[in-house]
């Protein structure tokens, strides 16, 4: 992603540059949007594992976030066009957004009840839900 991103970017006064055309999922190729997976992917695995780490305490009290964590990834560029992730927000199991508000929509709903089920059988048959 950041070599595609900084040619566009170093052409930007002859060819105007879109935020679509770099994070758009239908330009590029195959291993270029495989390369951007990995690359966001790393950078999440990253950061979710220095959490977790950074808040699991000495004396044996785990982070909640090892359970289960929804982690708000954003895309920023620096002056030079260069791309980077960073992290927004982090919001752990019990407080997380996505369950405080009421469904309307029955697709939704349906997709929510599902996950809530899939999500319940994965934690009741781990042995330890903290180990990552």
């Amino acid at each position: 992603m950041q070599i595609l991103c900084r040619e566009k970017w170093a052409h930007r006064s002859t060819t105007p540059v879109t935020i679509d055309q770099i994070v758009n999922p239908d330009h590029g190729d195959c291993l270029e949007h495989s390369k951007g997976w990995d690359e966001f992917r790393i950078f999440v695995d990253k950061n979710y594992r220095g959490l977790v780490r950074q808040e699991t305490n000495p004396t044996g009290i785990v982070s909640s976030l090892g359970v289960f964590c929804r982690m708000d990834i954003g895309l920023m560029f620096d002056t030079d066009g260069r791309p980077s992730y960073f992290v927004n927000e982090v919001e752990r199991t019990p407080t997380m957004s996505m369950w405080l508000n009421t469904v309307e929509d029955t697709t939704v709903r349906v997709m929510l009840d599902t996950f809530a089920r899939v999500l319940h059988t994965h934690l009741t048959s781990l042995n330890h839900p903290y180990i990552y």
